[in-house]
């Protein structure tokens, strides 16, 4: 985050940086705990919606970015952190009705 910036902002911006997609936030998903390496982490997920398009790009820090169909997710060698936000996440979209 940068200084004087909310966490909503900065989720827009950082997807925006690494992605070239513009978002808005939906919902805050809640906050996930990771220890790693003796360092503890406070993760604040929110839920994005695209505004203007779909299309993305790597953007500075990213080596790669694309749309993942649920398929393509079981591949990945994702955490079960990861997996577990991205659950949350689809079933908190589909709620609201954001998703087909």
């Amino acid at each position: 985050m940068e200084a004087g910036e909310s966490p909503e902002d900065a989720i827009v911006r950082e997807a925006w940086e690494e992605t070239t997609l513009r978002t808005r936030v939906e919902c805050e998903l809640g906050t996930v705990l990771i220890e790693r390496e003796g360092f503890r982490y406070a993760i604040h997920e929110f839920l994005l919606v695209p505004v203007g398009g779909t299309s993305v790009r790597a953007g500075d820090d990213a080596g790669d970015v694309r749309w993942a169909s649920s398929k393509d997710i079981e591949r990945l060698d994702l955490t079960t952190e990861i997996l577990a936000v991205i659950t949350g996440g689809l079933a908190e979209a589909h709620a609201r009705g954001l998703t087909a």
